[in-house]
């Protein structure tokens, strides 16, 4: 593992997305290219399409974090986040989704969010390749009724 691991950059990647109340559930998983992992912070970054609207989304965290280096975590995404921001700088319904990963010594490091299956992670938990140019994107349908 460690050998796939040197080299390669930290990569998330979607394992599915689903509506909830208030907003919605993102499972993702996230690699990072040490063994002993040291993910010291793990959060979402939100872009909306179009504008400088931006959210930041705190994944929950667990000591293991610090200790592991592929992690699939769940996190909900608050609707009201979004609306809020979109309000405030014009943001719309789209939105780019990234990970941001503080590592061991403070390195700080923000990778798109890859669709699912776009770069092995959920399938083989050793992904190699570099992440994908574009972000997957949260479309917020204002119409849909939260479940």
């Amino acid at each position: 593992v460690a050998a796939r691991l040197h080299g390669c950059p930290a990569a998330a990647e979607l394992r599915a997305q689903r509506p909830a109340a208030g907003g919605w559930v993102l499972s993702l998983t996230v690699q990072v290219p040490h063994v002993r992992g040291g993910i010291d912070e793990l959060a979402l970054v939100l872009r909306a399409q179009g504008s400088d609207a931006r959210v930041v989304v705190p994944v929950p965290r667990s000591p293991f974090h610090a200790r592991q280096w592929h992690l699939d975590v769940d996190v909900l995404v608050p609707r009201h986040a979004l609306e809020s921001a979109a309000a405030t700088d014009g943001g719309g319904d789209r939105w780019d989704v990234h990970v941001l990963l503080v590592e061991g010594l403070g390195t700080r490091s923000e990778v798109p969010l890859a669709p699912r299956g776009t770069l092995g992670l959920v399938m083989s938990g050793a992904g190699g390749e570099a992440p994908p140019p574009t972000a997957w994107t949260l479309h917020v349908d204002p119409t849909a009724v939260p479940a």
